[in-house]
């Protein structure tokens, strides 16, 4: 994976892949990601899917 990007989950690194599952307990997570756009060399897509099932919920706030 890129060193353009950056992954952290409560203020821990996780390694980067093409996918990546998080698998988190019942409560709040901070996940917080760097994005380097000078080494960035191709398209980067996010996405959040639903497990189906799960009660899980996301809000999206954005940083300072």
């Amino acid at each position: 994976m890129s060193d353009a990007l950056t992954l952290w989950v409560d203020g821990k690194p996780v390694q980067l892949q093409e996918s990546v599952d998080l698998d988190l307990k019942v409560g709040i997570h901070r996940v917080t990601m760097s994005v380097d756009l000078q080494k960035l060399n191709k398209k980067l897509r996010v996405e959040l899917v639903d497990v189906p099932g799960s009660a899980a919920r996301v809000e999206i706030v954005t940083g300072k």
